[in-house]
């Protein structure tokens, strides 16, 4: 059984789809499956692959047509999981793996009902997930916080230990977030607190002298899970990184980074798991962040909250999906 898995991911295009895909495929190896990574990507989404010790095929698939089409007339089931591939490209998939004498299983990954997909199981693995109508029969859509995709460490994971006073502070905006925004985070609330420590999850940062910070260019998901649970608060894009804080139970006030993080920041604020304090480029955003901060300096509040994110992700979205998906292949 081979399944080929198409994504995209580094400076260009961030790094949550390409995680999750590579989530994704290390479950389907571990079920003895054949699951190969096609990414469109630079050098840095080439050294993430190699951090998290999986192979990837690079080139642009979205524009390469007939290298696409050979590994797809090879494949069982084709995933994919794209912002950028256009709707004659899902088209094609699907119509090379229905023609085989034994029809192969197109899989599609969205988060925002991007396009009007051909036949096919489509996945939405977000917490908002189920509140969107898709045109399709019920067994081909799988949607919502049961399907969450999480890497493998992250779905065992300890209880965090919510301590009375905030002094770690985890900041993860990232791997194309730039220093500015960084150092806008950290002045911020060390205007609040001075004595705080400072952990940035960041491929590029400078620090300045007398601050109490260390940046970790690339973590393995075991070392980013056990930062994460050392930490008192995070400071965190709203994309697919929150699933991973909310596993942790740990605290977490979110900055939006882009447009497609807006149904993902809501839904979380909404559920409890979330003090969101705006825009990256918003002005108001050190005063806000100030505010957000003082709200949970409240141990209570930081309790809630770190249940609730417990609550919200079970941690076995990736295994039901994995399961999902080779039922099919097999029917």
């Amino acid at each position: 059984m081979r399944i080929i898995i198409f994504t995209e991911g580094g400076k260009k295009y961030g790094f949550g789809h390409l995680s999750r895909c590579l989530a994704l495929a290390a479950e389907l190896s571990r079920r003895r499956t054949k699951a190969a990574m096609v990414v469109c990507g630079d050098r840095s989404a080439s050294d993430f692959c190699a951090k998290m010790r999986r192979s990837a095929l690079f080139f642009d698939w979205t524009k390469e047509k007939k290298k696409r089409e050979t590994l797809v007339r090879e494949a069982d089931c084709v995933i994919i999981d794209s912002y950028q591939a256009g709707i004659r490209v899902y088209r094609s998939v699907c119509r090379l793996l229905k023609q085989r004498a034994d029809p192969g299983l197109p899989v599609y990954v969205d988060d925002c009902q991007r396009l009007d997909y051909p036949e096919g199981l489509i996945i939405n693995p977000n917490i908002y997930g189920s509140s969107l109508v898709y045109d399709r029969e019920k067994d081909l859509l799988l949607q919502g916080q049961k399907y969450i995709i999480l890497r493998s460490s992250f779905c065992r994971v300890s209880d965090l230990r919510v301590r009375k006073k905030i002094n770690k502070i985890l900041i993860n905006l990232g791997g194309t977030v730039g220093n500015d925004l960084i150092h806008k985070v950290i002045d911020a609330l060390r205007n609040i607190d001075p004595k705080l420590n400072f952990h940035i999850l960041a491929s590029r940062f400078q620090s300045k002298p007398g601050l109490k910070a260390r940046a970790y260019p690339v973590l393995s998901a075991s070392a980013v899970k056990k930062l994460m649970l050392t930490c008192d608060l995070c400071v965190s894009g709203c994309g697919q990184s929150l699933a991973e804080t909310a596993r942790t139970g740990l605290p977490v006030i979110g900055i939006c980074l882009a447009d497609n993080q807006k149904e993902n920041l809501a839904a979380y604020r909404k559920k409890g798991y979330l003090e969101y304090a705006g825009w990256y480029n918003d002005p108001e955003l050190p005063d806000l962040l100030g505010k957000k901060f003082l709200r949970l300096i409240s141990y209570g509040k930081r309790k809630k909250m770190s249940r609730k994110g417990r609550e919200l992700v079970d941690g076995k979205g990736t295994q039901r999906i994995a399961d999902k998906i080779l039922k099919w292949i097999k029917k």
